[in-house]
């Protein structure tokens, strides 16, 4: 079923900035509070002909403005490859602004913020206006940081610690493989023991030692 006018309206509203309360007002709709107009917004939002629809026109605009990599690359290069030579001129005994027309696209693209400010400087007829020119660039280190992790040329270093940042404790065990033996050898020889003293006990009597006793009629 097509949308209606209202409809339309709350569907493009949305997909500006993903706010159904807000796209709600700005399509038309008349509410007599923010709670109203949320409850009302979300009852449309949640149905499944304007979900469809707004999810449809969400996907077009991911897909007609999505950046590459290449293009990725190519913003993060002008940050990474930026310089204060391109918008101020040193080349004189003072610095000085550059023209606006000889300031490269690649400078522009690299600056986070450009702020003016003019005041008045004297008094009288020697007043005049005084105008500031404020820029700032974009995390140059920052940019250059992740440029070369991504190709591979830092490796992160993780380091351990125990509590409160000191050593951590740790307990070691050292087995004396002599001692390990020995008591193989002991164990050995007591089963060993058992054993004749138990077959000895089938053949006739034993004393405590293991050797069999004489009996009374024995030569």
């Amino acid at each position: 079923m097509k949308p209606t006018d209202k409809q339309q309206r709350f569907i493009d509203e949305y997909c500006i900035d993903q706010n159904a309360t807000q796209a709600y007002r700005r399509a038309g709709y008349k509410v007599k509070s923010d709670p109203a107009a949320n409850s009302a917004a979300s009852r449309l939002y949640m149905n499944p002909a304007i979900r469809a629809a707004i999810d449809a026109k969400l996907a077009i605009l991911a897909r007609d403005t999505a950046m590459t990599a290449k293009e990725a690359w190519r913003e993060s290069g002008f940050i990474a490859r930026s310089s204060m030579g391109d918008i101020i001129d040193f080349s004189g005994i003072n610095p000085k602004l550059r023209p606006a027309n000889e300031i490269p696209e690649s400078a522009i693209r690299a600056l986070k913020s450009v702020k003016v400010k003019r005041y008045m400087e004297g008094t009288g007829e020697e007043a005049r206006e005084v105008q500031l020119l404020e820029f700032r660039f974009w995390d140059k280190p920052g940019e250059l940081h992740t440029r070369l992790k991504a190709l591979g040329e830092l490796k992160e270093t993780i380091e351990h610690t125990g509590k409160d940042g000191g050593k951590i404790e740790a307990e070691v065990t050292i087995i004396d493989k002599r001692e390990t033996i020995a008591s193989f050898v002991e164990e050995f020889r007591a089963a060993s023991r058992r054993n004749l003293q138990e077959a000895a006990e089938l053949n006739g009597h034993t004393n405590g030692d293991g050797n069999q006793e004489a009996g009374a009629h024995g030569a």
